[in-house]
């Protein structure tokens, strides 16, 4: 494009429009002399310098690595991959060759000691009974260099241990890159591993997202080899960081890439605006008076950059208006200074970008946004140095072209196209602009930088934006009394930077506003997207809000961050609520609301990453889909009372830490969540439970609520309508009053440690079939059976511990009322108190006497399990009951040591070894007609 003498072009308007005198423009000149390092010169430079950054690099061949297993097993087969190093982009070969150990291993066909290409498969061939070492040498030629590396395997021999198929660690080829505003580079990673394992890559851009993409242009890609694409449009020099994760479907390792990304050299064109005087400049030197209501006042030969100042009479601040609509060009604006009662408006070409750089400025407006980018061109906001916005602007007004301020007209309707507007005695709408948010941008807005903004608006949104929301950078101090913090009507993204959020909102007979500190779908014609989401990778959010939500979106993923959310009023769940008040846009409005305080609202949550702590009155998160939490931090308090809901099946609701009308999925991470309000839940799902992975920590510390006689709500730890499944990770729950885990379907376990504590009802319960095969599951009830399956309950495996209240409870129970069964297929399994009578017995059981508040240890084997029994024996049921593959024995006196199970809720649990006491138990055969009693066998235990 043809570049532009900013200056000169706006000397030449004013000069036209007479506000300046030619002979000032003559004398000015004559006085100036050009010094050494003027403009001219440091134009020739930059040209020079781009003739060097454009001179083509040499492509060659500088260094190479091998990635492969370090020892494999006697027979396996593992692939080799070389990592080249090289600059530009040389064709290299690679040349393969056994250097020594040839008779343990061989290349394609056996005997073959030499292949070609930068990936081979080395087999393994050695049939002795120890270890063997083979040496593999590569050779990469660009086909002036060679680089050559060498890498050793271990060979197990026949009679080894066989290892296991792993990832070990990965590295990769580069850990620091520098690129140019817009360069490339390839980085590969190597993995090492034992075994011959199948390993993927996964890239990702943890931070720094826009100014670098991966593969064909996204922040994620995968293969053993990534393109990295700088796409840096700011005048500054920014980091960008890069995970690669290295998966043999089980275990996993990540190394990390630092991207230097230099700043752009494009020719894009800045505008300064100093609101304090009132003055543009497009050089930063030399400032001229913002033209008064003049159209089109400066006209480049790109196109025309209109600015118009709108102000009152004698007043020193004003709103800036910039036309850049017609400006066929990126377009930079850098605001600084002061304005008491203005604000900046873009209007914008779409089919460019539009960087605005706060620098220092201080913007109170009145009936405008503080910063209006309108026309649905993307735009970016860079933080350099304090900034502050207020917005002027007062929730309940409305504000527009076809609002009113004629007095005559209040009480009625007015005109707005085929609706109409209602004009309150109570607001008098004035001429200003509704757009949503004290910062607003009308298509996508990314905001980033190292510097600072506070924004206070009492009108609708701290941030919005009628695309996606972007943040990676800054530190944003925001508070509202109208509606959200950021509000991205597709999407917001938080990459980085430290936002914190105070939001007051109030839902009452005169007024309704909701403060959030993060949502979507806020659209102007109030249609919602499915799609729409909220994603964070990084960065740190501080949300306190009353009357609020934290985070509101269809789609909400955390997958990095430190977040912290606190939701303080109401209380608890308000239903039903008749509210007549003035909306945002001034209009009289009456509803029936109902609201609920909650930490995450969504359509469907998943969490991989991060660490994030939420407080609420309701719900911790609350999803009407499926949560799945993989990795990350998650820990939850929830206070509310449950209340009477004419909305709900059972008349009445209760508060939860988790909350989905879908599944729940946990593959890993870490989740506590304390619910403490009357009939309220740890966790609770219409759909299934599953879990893999991950510790799971739930409690529900409070009674149950009552509303009446034939509405009631519950309080559960781990409440599932649909099944609970566990086969590997941590699963604690108590429940001070009901079930501390309750299916209403059918409950399967086959691994993981599970431990169901309640000091009102069953420790776990089933209201269907109950089936363990595996791991290790403990089940307390002081006030009920320890497991309670009101199908069949099953037990072929794994260990279990379970201890009921006194008769008629029993330890385990399945409901013979039914003709359901309680089996022992297999396991180990203690109990303290009776089995569910006509129990199938297919491994022999034993019973034995115990004392209060004592140490025991069963040994089974070579392995003595130990537990100490409760303070006192009034209240539990009478009788040890004890089961294993061999007749184990007991001792009391025995001496804890090894891994402790069930480790939570201050429970004494139960020891995966330890030292048998000096004093025998005697046990005595066990057979299903000596149980004291059937237990209750009906669903909730009582």
């Amino acid at each position: 494009m043809l570049k532009l003498n900013f200056s000169k072009l706006v000397t030449a308007l004013f000069l036209s429009a007479g506000l300046i005198c030619a002979s000032c423009l003559v004398e000015e000149d004559a006085s100036r002399t050009m010094p050494a390092n003027s403009s001219a010169n440091t134009d020739s430079d930059s040209d020079n310098d781009t003739e060097s950054e454009n001179e083509e690099i040499t492509s060659e061949l500088t260094g190479v690595s091998i990635t492969a297993s370090s020892i494999i097993n006697c027979n396996a087969a593992v692939t080799l991959t070389a990592v080249a190093k090289v600059t530009g982009t040389p064709s290299v070969s690679y040349i393969w060759t056994i250097e020594s150990g040839s008779a343990y291993a061989y290349f394609g066909s056996v005997g073959t000691t030499s292949a070609s290409g930068q990936t081979v498969t080395l087999t393994a061939s050695n049939s002795t009974t120890e270890s063997q070492s083979v040496t593999i040498t590569v050779t990469a030629s660009d086909g002036t260099n060679s680089k050559t590396a060498s890498h050793t395997i271990t060979i197990n021999g026949t009679e080894a241990e066989q290892v296991a198929d792993e990832v070990t660690g990965v590295s990769v080829s580069e850990t620091e890159v520098s690129l140019s505003a817009s360069g490339s580079t390839t980085i590969s990673a190597a993995a090492t591993s034992t075994g011959s394992p199948s390993i993927t890559y996964t890239w990702t851009i943890t931070s720094g997202a826009s100014y670098a993409s991966l593969g064909t242009g996204g922040s994620e890609a995968t293969g053993q080899s990534v393109t990295i694409t700088a796409t840096n449009s700011t005048t500054e020099s920014q980091t960008v960081t890069i995970t690669v994760t290295a998966s043999d479907g089980t275990n996993s390792q990540t190394a990390t890439v630092t991207v230097t990304v230099g700043a752009s050299t494009g020719s894009t064109d800045t505008l300064y605006i100093n609101l304090t005087d009132g003055k543009v400049s497009g050089d930063n030197s030399n400032w001229f008076d913002i033209p008064l209501g003049g159209a089109n006042a400066l006209t480049f030969t790109s196109g025309t950059l209109s600015i118009n100042y709108t102000k009152s009479s004698g007043a020193s601040t004003g709103l800036v208006k910039i036309d850049a609509e017609n400006f066929a060009d990126d377009l930079t604006v850098n605001i600084t200074g002061t304005a008491a009662t203005g604000g900046v408006k873009i209007q914008t070409n779409s089919s460019y970008t539009t960087n605005i750089v706060l620098n220092g400025a201080s913007i109170t407006s009145s009936n405008y946004p503080c910063l209006d980018i309108t026309k649905g061109g993307d735009a970016v906001i860079t933080l350099t140095g304090t900034n502050s916005l207020t917005d002027g602007r007062i929730y309940g007004t409305g504000y527009g072209d076809f609002y009113t301020t004629d007095s005559s007209l209040v009480g009625t309707y007015t005109s707005n196209g085929d609706a109409y507007e209602y004009c309150d005695s109570l607001s008098v709408q004035s001429e200003g602009s509704n757009n949503k948010g004290t910062i607003y941008c009308k298509g996508n807005l990314s905001i980033e930088g190292t510097g600072s903004v506070t924004i206070t608006e009492q009108y609708k949104n701290c941030i919005a934006t009628k695309g996606i929301l972007t943040i990676s950078g800054g530190t944003l101090t925001l508070t509202s009394n109208g509606r959200a913090g950021l509000a991205g009507e597709y999407g917001v993204i938080i990459n980085d930077g430290s936002i914190t959020f105070t939001g007051s909102g109030v839902v009452s007979s005169s007024a309704c506003r909701k403060a959030t500190g993060i949502k979507t779908n806020d659209s102007d014609d109030g249609s919602e997207y499915s799609s729409a989401y909220v994603t964070i990778n990084g960065g740190s959010l501080n949300f306190t809000t009353s009357w609020g939500k934290g985070i509101s979106a269809p789609v909400v993923t955390i997958a990095g961050g430190e977040n912290t959310i606190t939701v303080t009023s109401p209380s608890q769940k308000l239903t039903d609520t008749s509210s007549s008040y003035l909306d945002a846009n001034g209009i009289l409005t009456t509803e029936t609301v109902s609201f609920a305080p909650q930490g995450i609202d969504a359509g469907t949550v998943t969490v991989s990453g991060g660490e994030t702590t939420i407080s609420a009155p309701w719900t911790g998160v609350n999803s009407d889909g499926n949560i799945t939490i993989s990795a990350g931090e998650l820990h939850i308090t929830t206070t509310g009372n449950a209340v009477y809901d004419t909305s709900a099946s059972d008349g009445c609701t209760g508060a939860a830490c988790l909350k989905a009308d879908g599944n729940i999925c946990v593959t890993g991470g870490t989740v506590t969540g304390t619910a403490s309000g009357k009939g309220s839940k740890g966790a609770s799902a219409d759909g299934t439970y599953n879990q893999s992975g991950g510790y799971i920590e739930l409690a529900a510390t409070a009674s149950d609520y009552t509303y009446s006689s034939s509405i009631s709500s519950s309080s559960k730890g781990l409440k599932i309508d649909g099944g609970i499944t566990v086969t590997d990770g941590v699963l604690y729950v108590k429940s001070a009053y009901s079930e501390a885990i309750e299916s209403k379907s059918t409950i399967t376990i086959s691994g993981g440690e599970v431990l169901g504590y309640s000091t009102g009802d069953d420790g776990i319960n089933a209201s269907g079939n109950f089936n363990i095969t595996g791991g290790y599951v403990c089940g307390y009830a002081d006030s009920n059976d320890g497991l309670d399956a009101n199908g069949n309950l099953t037990i072929s495996g794994g260990l279990v511990y379970a201890i009921c209240s006194s008769q008629p409870e029993v330890a385990l129970d399945a409901n013979t009322e039914e003709q359901k069964v309680l089996t022992i297929n297999g396991g180990t399994i203690i109990t303290l108190g009776p089995l569910e009578s006509g129990a199938s017995l297919n491994q022999d059981c034993y019973k034995a006497t115990w004392s209060a508040n004592t140490r025991y240890g069963i040994t089974v084997g070579s392995t003595t399990y130990v537990i100490t029994t409760p303070s006192t024996t009034n209240g539990y049921g009478s009788g040890m009951v004890v089961s294993a593959s061999s007749k184990p024995t007991v001792t009391s006196g025995a001496a804890t040591g090894g891994e402790k199970c069930f480790d939570a809720f201050d429970f004494s649990g139960l020891y995966l070894g330890g030292t048998a006491g000096s004093t025998s138990v005697s046990l005595s055969s066990y057979s299903s007609s000596s149980s004291s009693g059937p237990g209750s066998n009906m669903p909730g235990g009582h």
